[in-house]
């Protein structure tokens, strides 16, 4: 079940993309928007790789990482 709110996430936050790059195109800063979604997706996946049975290291650490990036540039 977290594996697929996880997916969806991943989907919202490359549409979520749509708005912030129009808004950087237009010369105006973008909206929270993107970071906000794509710091719960990684939260999500990090969550999901370490509770699974047998634990996914790899989307563990890359999960990890991307949230440490996304929490610095708040």
């Amino acid at each position: 079940m977290l594996g697929r709110i996880g997916s969806v996430l991943s989907v919202i936050m490359y549409v979520s993309y749509i708005p912030q790059i129009m808004n950087n195109l237009n010369g105006n800063y973008g909206s929270p928007i993107q970071p906000l979604v794509a710091g719960i997706n990684c939260t999500i996946w990090v969550i999901y790789s370490y509770f699974k049975s047998q634990r996914d290291w790899p989307i563990f650490i890359a999960g990890t990482m991307s949230r440490q990036v996304y929490r610095s540039n708040r």
